[in-house]
């Protein structure tokens, strides 16, 4: 093999020791982080819920207000 080829095959074992690294790589996410992102969306929820359970209230008390 010439000088280039042994250089090639070089880059090219690199190459793929750096993908078979980045496969194995987990990603970690800290528990806080976590536990902290777990609540925002709960708590997100229970806004989206109390808004629509006010809206919905006042639609209908309005309604019943007309009716009379």
């Amino acid at each position: 093999m010439t000088k280039k080829e042994t250089k090639e095959t070089e880059k090219s074992k690199k190459k793929q020791k750096k993908a078979k690294r980045n496969r194995n790589r987990k990603l970690s996410v800290s528990p806080i982080l976590s536990i902290y992102l777990f609540f925002r969306g709960v708590l997100s929820c229970f806004y989206f819920l109390a808004f629509f359970y006010l809206f919905f209230f006042f639609v209908w008390k309005t309604a019943l207000l007309r009716r009379v």
